[in-house]
């Protein structure tokens, strides 16, 4: 029930536009954390292999991928959630898979780390 759209440029880059909703993905070596992530949340460093930010029920959502992202940088960015505020909610660390999930108002913030596909954060509102 909508006009639909699809863009696809180089190296795979894609906006799709389904009346009100939206996704846009960035992938391969220039890609980059989108633009419309949330200030109150820190960007994770480094260049990632995707990302997205996206707009469902007119409700945002972000998630950013590392491939060769390991332990460093998981670590650092637990760390960088937990210094600008976010309200540590559960940590696993269970087959290879380790995770960690922050509340930044009626935001969620999951970060992943796992040992074959890397660093992956994501971040959703209370409805997503």
């Amino acid at each position: 029930g909508g006009d639909t759209s699809v863009a696809v440029g180089d190296g795979g880059d894609m906006t799709a536009q389904v009346g009100e909703d939206s996704v846009a993905v960035d992938q391969g070596s220039d890609a980059k954390v989108p633009d419309s992530w949330p200030d109150d949340i820190p960007k994770p460093e480094g260049s990632p292999t995707l990302a997205s930010d996206a707009k469902v029920d007119g409700l945002p959502s972000w998630t950013v991928s590392f491939a060769d992202a390991g332990q460093a940088e998981f670590d650092a960015y637990v760390a960088a959630l937990k210094a600008a505020g976010g309200e540590s909610l559960q940590s696993f660390d269970q087959d290879g898979v380790q995770g960690a999930m922050f509340r930044f108002g009626d935001r969620f913030v999951t970060v992943q780390l796992s040992d074959t596909a890397g660093l992956a954060v994501v971040i959703g509102n209370d409805t997503t």
